[in-house]
């Protein structure tokens, strides 16, 4: 998936242009960029300082190891 790859790294001049040709072509591809790009641009601005607390933490652990059993 190049538009994943895009996202996170920096694509070589022959991924960037092959990913250019392709979402040329297919309109699903396009739109999944679009949305990339839109879920990239969401969590860099999304800044949170909160933490669990240790009471929560051990909650969220238990629903976990309930799940996995």
């Amino acid at each position: 998936m190049l538009s994943v790859q895009k996202a996170e790294i920096t694509l070589s001049f022959t991924d960037r242009m092959r990913l250019f040709i392709h979402l040329l072509i297919c309109q699903y591809c396009r739109l999944f960029d679009k949305q990339i790009k839109m879920i990239d641009t969401i969590l860099s601005t999304w800044n949170t300082n909160k933490k669990l607390t240790n009471d929560q933490k051990t909650a969220l652990q238990a629903i976990i190891d309930k799940e996995l059993n």
